[in-house]
């Protein structure tokens, strides 16, 4: 019989606290360089706003999502039970083992492209595109929840397209770092 649907967003939550933890949470994101270029590329990017940051988040980032998914996947399938050791044993300031930080970082970085990609289509859906108007009418005075809407999923799809380009260098990093791990000695 399968698990109890509270217990599996009780287990969905931790994981994601987890994840959110070994990263650095609230202040790794804030503190990132990447996250800072970001968010001024998508305010000097206005013109993307309205709809050609979907065209563009499209086009970009499946291919980013497969380089993040094969690179994760091959880095654990090469990583051997001894290095595997050795990156648990490393530890950050926070007291979080380089293998978590690594993980973390490239379920960072696949979450963000998701996110952009499915805000992407989101944008785009008739059914959300349209929602505000649906709901608030057509006159003048009232179509503003509309462009308020769209002008805020525009907004921090920008973000999250700009967000996922240059966590593609902090993934690149990471790997990087993985390189100076010498493995341990028998």
């Amino acid at each position: 019989m399968g698990q109890d649907p509270d217990e599996e967003w009780r287990t969905l939550w931790k994981r994601f606290r987890k994840y959110f933890t070994d990263y650095g949470g609230r202040n790794a994101v804030l503190r990132s360089p990447f996250f800072w270029v970001a968010v001024l590329l998508s305010i000097g990017s206005f013109r993307l706003w309205h709809f050609e940051w979907t065209e563009h988040c499209r086009q970009i980032i499946p291919g980013l999502l497969g380089f993040s998914l094969g690179t994760y996947a091959i880095l654990f399938s090469i990583i051997g039970p001894r290095l595997k050791g050795a990156m648990k044993a490393i530890k950050n300031d926070e007291g979080v083992a380089y293998l978590d930080e690594m993980n973390a970082t490239f379920f960072h970085f696949i979450l963000i492209q998701v996110l952009a990609i499915g805000l992407s289509f989101v944008r785009t859906a008739s059914f959300f595109r349209d929602l505000p108007t649906f709901l608030f009418g057509k006159s003048l005075m009232i179509e503003y929840p509309s462009i308020i809407f769209n002008f805020t999923l525009g907004i921090v799809g920008t973000f999250l397209f700009f967000y996922s380009l240059f966590l593609t260098i902090a993934a690149a990093l990471v790997v990087y770092r993985l390189s100076g791990i010498v493995e341990p000695a028998e």
